[in-house]
Formats: structure tokens, sequence, C-alpha cells
């Protein structure tokens, strides 16, 4: 695939067949829970606002898209230095396969 983009939808050996199903289990329990807790408004009236200030929401904006960020570039110079490694590897075997 062109820039590797075909990984990403691979499904074998993907970590998203592991969290799907846990990420589905927590939903339903906080639906339920916010469904039926004793005086819950869920949910939640259009008027209600999560946050009081939007400077709040900025700052929160802010730190996750840093996270994600400096996650997703360390991820993909480890999979560049895989890469790199297994092109080293191949050549070393060319090399072994050569001298024969």
């Amino acid at each position: 695939g062109i820039l590797g983009f075909a990984i990403l939808g691979r499904l074998h050996g993907s970590a998203l067949l592991k969290a799907i199903i846990p990420a589905l289990v927590s939903t339903i329990i906080l639906y339920c829970v916010g469904m039926y807790a004793p005086g819950a408004d869920f949910p939640p009236d259009v008027d209600t606002k999560l946050v009081a200030h939007p400077y709040a929401i900025g700052c929160f904006m802010v730190a996750f898209t840093f996270l994600i960020t400096f996650r997703v570039n360390f991820s993909y110079g480890r999979y560049w230095e895989g890469a790199g490694n297994i092109h080293i590897m191949f050549s070393k075997y060319l090399d072994v396969a050569s001298t024969m």
C-alpha cells in the first residue's frame, strides 16, 4: 500500500479486535448506570453544559492533541526502525547466500 496505509486496515494482528469488546461492554455499563441511576438525567438535556467555560475545553483539546501527536510519531518511528532492520537482515541473508 501507499505509505503503509494498507497495514492500518488489516485485522490480523490488530489491537482493534482486542479493544472493541471491552469498549462496547464499558459503554453498555455506562449507559445502563446512567439510565437507571436514581435522580440521573440521562441523556442530559440539550441546555446542560458539560464544562462551564470554553477555556477548559481548549486546554483538554491541546493536551490530547499533543498526546496523540507524540504517540503517533513514536509509533511511526518504531515502524520505520523495524522496516530498516528487516532491510538490513535481508541484506545480510543476501551476503551469506552470495558467499556460498
